[in-house]
């Protein structure tokens, strides 16, 4: 550079024009129109939080949230205990000892919360199974017992001298302080719904029904339910946004002001079949408190949306032969994480299994029957479920299923001391079905296959297990019992037909005639990694549970 240059004085930068600050009839009118749209609110402004940990060190952290989640984001920060906390350099420091951690609500905790302010029951499964509380002869009701007089309950229901002798003891409530509520039988239909090992979504589904009537009507009293509160339900669900619990716009607000503001939004109200299950889960409610004498009777009942034969379109439909073929072409080749990824498409396409019953398989539901290799599925071991009567069934395997090595991934699992067949299932609220359905529809189906239409999931392996068992002429009742489903009502099937068994229905199986897919052979020593990390997972969770207690089941 040179000289010259170099001594010369440095151009000022001129300084951009500040923006001019809203006049106050401008902020009120942008106010106003923020709120007849019911658009969120600006965010809140950020504060700098300064924490002291116990050993001196300080930390700060910029949030627009409350002192309680800015004490969970400094305490993150510095991976200490925090003793006190400071709002801006001059606050005053708070002592944070005894405050209060505000966690995230789950939709079930935020429904119970909004019906029953007073405390809310549990939705897990409890030791003790709830039992209705007996009747007088009188038709008065006796007062429920604690939980360990459950077993003495069903004792008394069987012997009516000991029942007698009970109430000499136990006088009779014959008054009610105040009139029942619909808030004070909640509790024990929800125990009831429970009792009948219902899933959790069930549960959850039922309080998001009965928050929204209780948001409509109000808490009444039990004889004060109409077949006008009835109406009002039906017609606000034909206004109820779709998946209004799971989008930010209608967070934290009752069900008037989500109608209010899916009208003004233009949200498109959910489909009929929706509607129709919000009805029945109350219709439900209202029949067990109409057969208890506590409401008037009649209340939405033969209420339906939709006729039977109502056309919504086909949800599911089966793969075609050059889907399967180009779907197995890709499972062949793709290098698999986990033994489910590989195992899961087989066992749906050649036994028609339903995805929680793949994923919730045990070691000893594998089973040799009369020399023949069969799957046992059943709801008998913990955490398994069936989605009706029919669906305990005993199925011989499929012959391309023992080629692939299904036997000597099962003896993996013995060796390896799995009590679960599958060590790599995520167990979720709905059982571990979410898990290999997430993987199938969302990353191998629609990513790795390129097959994207809708109706195509992992369940259009029975659609398509079904379709080529009536293609080959196996017999319907056959495919019925195969799939898990009803044969029949008549007198002579439910009461004298015996089901078929394993070696009539190994012949129906192998009658049906599946496209030539070529399968590659199942290598154990592929997955060895996925049982190493089950086993040292399960390890750290028993020395867990050794310190601190078993974990809730």
């Amino acid at each position: 550079m040179s000289p010259s240059r170099a001594g010369r004085p440095l151009r000022p930068i001129p300084s951009l024009p500040h923006a001019r600050a809203p006049s106050s009839e401008a902020a009120a009118l942008a106010d106003q129109i923020i709120q007849s749209i019911g658009a969120a609110p600006p965010p809140a402004e950020r504060h700098r939080f300064y924490a002291t940990t116990e050993d001196g060190q300080r930390v700060i952290v910029r949030s627009n949230q409350s002192v309680e989640v800015a004490l969970a984001q400094l305490e993150g920060k510095a991976n200490a205990l925090i003793t006190e906390v400071r709002q801006g350099k001059a606050g005053t420091p708070m002592r944070v000892g005894g405050t209060e951690r505000k966690a995230r609500e789950r939709p079930s905790e935020r429904h119970q919360r909004s019906l029953f302010p007073h405390g809310t029951p549990s939705l897990e499964a409890s030791d003790h199974p709830v039992v209705e509380g007996p009747r007088h002869r009188n038709g008065l009701y006796i007062p429920g017992l604690p939980p360990q007089g459950h077993h003495l309950m069903q004792q008394l229901r069987q012997h009516h001298d000991h029942l007698v002798s009970w109430h000499s003891s136990h006088p009779v409530i014959t008054t009610q302080a105040e009139p029942l509520r619909l808030s004070d039988r909640l509790p024990t239909f929800l125990g009831l719904l429970q009792q009948r090992r219902c899933s959790r979504s069930v549960l959850v589904d039922s309080l998001w029904t009965y928050r929204i009537f209780m948001e409509l009507v109000g808490d009444k009293q039990l004889q004060e339910i109409n077949v006008t509160d009835g109406d009002m339900f039906i017609h606000a669900l034909s206004m109820w946004p779709a998946h209004a619990s799971k989008r930010r716009e209608f967070r934290n607000m009752r069900a008037p002001e989500i109608i209010a503001k899916a009208q003004r939004l233009h949200r498109p109200p959910l489909n009929l079949r929706t509607q129709q299950k919000h009805i029945e889960r109350l219709r439900a409610l209202f029949h067990w408190l109409e057969r208890r004498g506590e409401i008037t009777p009649g209340l939405l009942r033969g209420v339906r949306l939709y006729q039977r034969h109502q056309d919504f379109g086909r949800p599911r439909a089966p793969f075609s032969d050059e889907q399967l073929q180009r779907m197995f072409g890709v499972h062949q080749n793709i290098a698999h994480k986990t033994p489910y990824q590989y195992w899961a498409p087989i066992l749906g396409l050649y036994q028609g299994m339903r995805v929680n019953e793949i994923g919730q398989l045990y070691v000893d539901d594998v089973v040799q029957m009369s020399g023949m290799w069969c799957i046992d599925v059943t709801r008998d071991r913990p955490g398994q479920r069936l989605k009706n009567r029919m669906s305990r069934r005993l199925l011989p395997i499929h012959p391309k299923i023992l080629e692939c090595g299904f036997i000597d991934f099962a003896e993996q699992a013995r060796h390896w001391k799995r009590t679960t067949l599958f060590p790599d299932v995520v167990w979720g609220t709905n059982g571990p079905g979410d898990c290999i359905s997430d993987w199938f529809n969302r990353i191998f189906l629609r990513r790795s296959c390129g097959i994207v239409h809708p109706s195509l999931t992992f369940h259009s392996f029975r659609h398509c297990f079904a379709t080529l068992g009536d293609r080959s002429n196996v017999r319907h009742d056959r495919l019925a019992l195969l799939l898990g489903h009803s044969a029949g009502q008549s007198v002579l099937r439910e009461h004298y037909i015996k089901n078929c068994g394993p070696k009539d229905l190994d012949a129906d199986l192998k009658a049906i005639q599946f496209p030539l897919i070529e399968h590659a052979p199942y290598e154990p020593s592929r997955f060895d990694h996925a049982f190493e990390k089950a086993a040292r997972l399960s390890q750290q969770l028993s020395k867990l549970d050794a310190v601190y207690g078993p974990r809730k089941a």
